[in-house]
């Protein structure tokens, strides 16, 4: 059997968390997705 979901032994799972979180909040002031993408501190 698989192991159960742990995303806490996953570090790619908090990240992405991060940038999700990052873009509901700018999302509605950038012109372009890619524009909010790239505000994200963690592509800086």
């Amino acid at each position: 059997p698989l192991p159960p979901y742990s995303p806490e032994y996953n570090p790619i799972e908090k990240t992405w968390a991060q940038i999700k979180k990052h873009l509901r909040k700018v999302l509605p002031n950038c012109d372009t997705f890619l524009e909010a993408l790239l505000s994200c501190s963690c592509f800086n």
